[in-house]
């Protein structure tokens, strides 16, 4: 097993060796028309989970800022890999964007099986845009009080209990195989198509855990339904004050906090990524627009193209020690 230390120097290793994501320049020149027509945001996932609800609220105040419609349209498939295929392949305009989180981005080219897309090559990042952190949640009905007398029972059991993720590889499957490095237990993983059937199974008491990010699972929560054991968060969440941060549980390693950000087509011109960028930066700022995202457990969270682009090596390196460690092969 690998320390987190050498997940850093993985990192380290990556952006040694020059293995960069693109990035627009910081001070591009910003004189085009950009937008003058309706921009397509594409969400590589089916409607209804909470990339496909963070992606509305975001195109809703796109939308008001450049003055242009902006459509949401779900191209799910592959865990994302089918949306961003779409988009890399796309005419570099700026009016065809990808909303995604990190999983077709920073985990999918650590497996061996071929992309359609390069995405250190093929999209430029605009900008990250929000993030949520993941919570542990168990059954209301299940044996399990706190998140110490899991772990002692999963320990007591290696490979009796089961936890469920949204698909194998999925940032959610990965953040349990840290969990299961950093705390020594051992747990069998039931994939599912998507949060929505993993979350249907954890309320049939088919599984025994899974990591979810808040908003999809608040309103079970709410109905009584479904208990939290920790968070991956900073701070303890307002809606779950009651709920400790691995952190405070003795797992600061295990700080995934799942993100979604804007990409766009290789090719397209360094001032209309500029100008969706600045677009971007006015929407984070916008009172309403924080409000809502707040409402969801989501935390708006710019990060402009450059950071981004760093951020993005330095996370695939992680994905790839944790991928490598857990000896997770796609097929």
């Amino acid at each position: 097993m690998r320390s987190f230390r050498a997940i850093l120097a993985a990192a380290a290793a990556v952006a040694a060796a020059g293995v960069t994501f693109m990035a627009v320049p910081a001070k591009a020149a910003q004189d085009s028309s950009y937008p003058d027509h309706a921009i397509r945001i594409v969400v590589p996932y089916e409607a209804g989970g909470g990339t496909d609800v963070i992606a509305r609220i975001f195109a809703a105040q796109l939308s008001t800022q450049t003055k242009q419609t902006v459509v949401v349209e779900n191209h799910g498939g592959a865990g994302g890999i089918v949306g961003a295929s779409a988009v890399a392949h796309a005419s570099p305009d700026g009016y065809t964007v990808l909303f995604t989180p990190q999983g077709p981005i920073t985990i999918a080219p650590n497996f061996k099986r071929p992309l359609s897309y390069n995405p250190k090559t093929d999209l430029v990042p605009v900008a990250m845009v929000a993030e949520q952190p993941i919570v542990f949640a168990v059954n209301a009905k299940s044996p399990w009080s706190d998140f110490k007398s899991f772990v002692a029972a999963a320990k007591k059991a290696p490979g009796a209990l089961n936890f469920g993720s949204p698909g194998v590889g999925t940032e959610m499957d990965l953040t349990v195989d840290l969990l299961q490095q950093k705390t020594g237990i051992e747990m069998v993983h039931l994939p599912f198509k998507g949060g929505g059937p993993a979350i249907n199974a954890l309320l049939r008491g088919d599984i025994a855990m899974m990591p979810v990010v808040p908003s999809s699972i608040l309103p079970h929560v709410k109905g009584g339904n479904v208990k939290l054991l920790g968070t991956t968060a900073r701070n303890r969440l307002a809606a779950f004050p009651d709920v400790p941060t691995t952190k405070e549980l003795g797992v600061p390693d295990v700080d995934i906090r799942p993100w979604w950000g804007l990409f766009v087509p290789k090719g397209t011109p360094p001032d209309v990524v500029a100008r969706l960028q600045a677009a971007t930066d006015a929407v984070s700022k916008d009172k309403d627009y924080r409000g809502r995202m707040s409402k969801i457990s989501t935390d708006v969270a710019f990060v402009p193209s450059n950071e981004f682009a760093d951020m993005l090596a330095k996370q695939t390196a992680r994905w790839g020690t944790v991928i490598q460690t857990s000896h997770i092969e796609l097929k």
